[in-house]
């Protein structure tokens, strides 16, 4: 391979064989697929993928990182995290996501050093440093390395690279936690957050991949990428969909006809609170 992707994955074996092993942040998206396969060839037999299982995870989430790490051949381990039990995420302010990755932050650089592991990766691209991320501050006060930004690797080279090189999650949509799913300052309880769990789950079994399930209160506002709007005036379809939310206990369902957009309680289009 030549060209300058090509040469941006050279420097980031690179800087990956610079180190004598490694613990890698993995939810199972694209990005922390790539930085984790590129580990593995880098470091032969000195990475270990560790996820977070909390109830701030996606539906399918856990599974398909599980499936990745199994994939690649990567020891792979699955810790549970109670976020709800601190009182900054569950009060969700604006900088929730910097306190839930200075937490989580803890519990890596802890584990890698009961592993003997030298370094923790996470995986942050070129493209995080535009948008909104208080979790960022977090990641580099704590230390951690973020390979692919240091490589130069945006969202469209990994989701390039992942697909040459066989990933076959390098097309899965963006999975922000659930709690990106509630306006700031809305108190997270688990009951909200199973609420939204199960609608987008709902979502997902109809083949409407990608959608939000954004909670207000007794009000569920349904995100929808543009392409699958169309879908839901499918009348069995919509009525399937009305009766599963309203089960879950929302009075109204409704469906925002701007459709999907990241970072809406941002007040801008960004990918951290999507």
């Amino acid at each position: 391979m030549t060209g300058p992707l090509e040469q941006k994955f050279t420097d980031l074996k690179k800087i990956l064989q610079g180190f004598e092993s490694a613990l890698v942040a993995f939810s199972g998206g694209v990005d922390s697929s790539l930085l984790l396969k590129a580990a593995s060839d880098a470091l032969p037999d000195r990475v270990v993928a560790i996820t977070f299982r909390s109830i701030l995870s996606p539906p399918g989430e856990v599974q398909a990182a599980q499936k990745t790490a199994r994939d690649l051949g990567v020891k792979h381990l699955i810790i549970d995290f109670e976020p709800l039990d601190l009182e900054e995420i569950r009060s969700n302010p604006r900088d929730r996501c910097y306190h839930c990755k200075k937490n989580l932050a803890v519990l890596l650089k802890a584990e890698a050093e009961k592993r003997g592991l030298a370094v923790v990766l996470e995986g942050g691209n070129a493209d995080d440093q535009m948008d909104y991320r208080p979790g960022g501050r977090a990641v580099i006060e704590a230390g951690l390395y973020s390979p692919l930004k240091e490589a130069g690797l945006a969202k469209a080279d990994v989701r390039t690279l992942a697909r040459k090189l066989g990933l076959k999650n390098w097309d899965r949509p963006a999975l922000p936690c659930l709690a990106t799913r509630f306006p700031y300052d809305t108190l997270l309880t688990s009951e909200a957050l199973q609420q939204v769990f199960e609608a987008e789950k709902l979502l997902a079994e109809h083949g409407l991949f990608g959608g939000r399930a954004r909670h207000h209160g007794d009000i569920l506002r349904l995100e929808l990428p543009q392409p699958l709007m169309g879908r839901v005036m499918d009348e069995e379809l919509r009525r399937t969909l009305v009766a599963g939310c309203k089960e879950l206990g929302f009075r109204f369902v409704t469906l925002d006809l701007t459709g999907y957009l990241s970072g809406v309680f941002d007040g801008k289009n960004d990918n951290n609170n999507s």
